[in-house]
Order: structure tokens, then C-alpha cells, then sequence
């Protein structure tokens, strides 16, 4: 496997690993402010929506959570792998993988229906770890081994 291939999977390993350490920390741990504000960049923190540890709500919701996880086990089961063997066949494959996420949410919006947390996981998880193993693969494609 190219050498900027596995940089790429073990930079996303570590924001998404650190941003889930990170929303862990602050649920469990009396944190500073602006810390817990630091997560509304990366998400709405509807607390509804989040997953609650020992009755606390994570400051990132169900979805953001499946995301950040799937994007860490892609990248993490992507750096074991010596070789990045055969061709992405599909370039649809991150789009197909994004399509639950997007009806479950846009169903929601719409007031159609209601999502539940479950759901929220099992989808961003779903996108996150579909869409980065399609990028690394696609990547260690893109320039010859060095």
C-alpha cells in the first residue's frame, strides 16, 4: 500500500478516534466549557438525539457518532491490510452507502416519521465506514508506489 495512503487512514483513524475519546471524556468527566462548545462545530448536540452515558447525553448526536465510528474502524482494518488489492468497482458504493442516512433524515425533517437512536447509529455508521474504506481504496490507487 502506498505510504500516503496509509497517512491518510491513520489521520482519519485519529480525529475520529479522538473526537469519540473526546465526546467519551466530557460526558464522563467535569470538563471546561469551552471544550463541550468546541463539539458544536462538529455537531447540532440535539440531546434527544445523542446517546446518553450513565443518564448524561454525549455533546455529538446517534448519527455523528455512527459516523465517527465507522470512519475509525474503516481506517483502522484499512491500516492492518499490507496491499490495497483489486479496483473500486462502483463509484457508486458511497452514495448507496449514504442513502439511508439521507432518507432517514430527510423522512424525519419532513415530519414523516420519527427516527430513533438505533437508527441514527446503524446509518452514520453505516455512511462513515463505507465512504472512508471507498476513499482509501480509491486513493492508494491514485499515485504508484514509492
Amino acid at each position: 500500500m502506498p505510504g500516503h495512503t496509509r497517512v491518510l487512514a491513520l489521520v482519519i483513524a485519529t480525529i475520529s478516534g479522538s473526537i469519540l475519546l473526546l465526546a467519551v471524556i466530557s460526558t464522563t468527566l467535569p470538563v471546561p466549557q469551552p471544550l463541550l462548545n468546541g463539539f458544536n462545530l462538529l455537531c447540532h448536540g440535539i440531546e434527544g438525539r445523542c446517546l446518553s452515558l450513565s443518564g448524561v447525553a454525549m455533546p455529538v448526536c446517534a448519527r455523528c457518532t455512527g459516523i465517527y465510528g465507522g470512519a475509525l474502524l474503516a481506517a483502522s482494518i484499512f491500516l492492518t491490510r499490507r496491499t490495497v488489492r483489486g479496483a473500486n468497482r462502483n463509484d457508486l458504493l458511497p452514495i448507496l452507502a449514504l442513502l439511508p442516512l439521507a432518507l432517514d433524515g430527510v423522512t424525519q425533517a419532513a415530519g414523516l416519521r420519527e427516527s430513533t437512536n438505533a437508527i441514527r447509529l446503524f446509518t452514520g455508521a453505516l455512511a462513515g465506514s463505507v465512504v472512508v474504506w471507498w476513499l482509501l481504496r480509491r486513493e492508494g490507487r491514485m499515485l504508484p508506489e514509492s
